[in-house]
């Protein structure tokens, strides 16, 4: 239901703001710039994405989980879904998630915000961080025996 509510927001929003540029540059201007935004946009989400495959390939050859790559990738995938969408809001922040320093900052902000502290895969090594619990086979197959 957040989807859909949002999902009105933004074209409330998109045509306000089409609205007030049109006003400013005149409709047609307008219109050819919205959607001169959109397919510059398209044209570097796949140069991007072309980017994005030869580094995927890479790590897994190198045997490396690549989680900031997969990070990329999902960007990658928003940005042009929203440039998809014709509007100078969609547009524009299709565009922000096109630029890599943004994309950087914004996965490190989200992995200080959400992460585990100190968990993760260790980029020189591959290995994998984490916690475990030891169980033993007859404890998993009569719980509560022994004890």
């Amino acid at each position: 239901m957040i989807f859909f509510y949002a999902g009105i927001a933004l074209i409330v929003l998109e045509i306000a703001v089409f609205g007030a540029v049109a006003g400013e540059i005149g409709f047609f201007a307008a219109l050819l710039s919205c959607f001169a935004a959109g397919a510059v946009g398209v044209i570097l989400v796949q140069q991007q994405g072309l980017g994005l495959l030869v580094r995927l390939r890479d790590a897994a050859n190198r045997g490396l989980m690549p989680m900031n790559e997969m990070f990329d990738a999902a960007c990658l995938m928003a940005a042009g879904i929203l440039m998809i969408f014709p509007g100078f809001v969609s547009d524009a922040v299709g565009l922000v998630l096109l630029i890599p320093m943004l994309r950087q900052h914004l996965r490190s902000t989200l992995a200080r915000r959400y992460g585990k502290e100190g968990a993760g895969v260790n980029p020189d090594t591959g290995v994998i961080e984490g916690d475990f619990i030891r169980v033993r086979d007859d404890d998993a197959l009569h719980p509560g025996a022994g004890r």
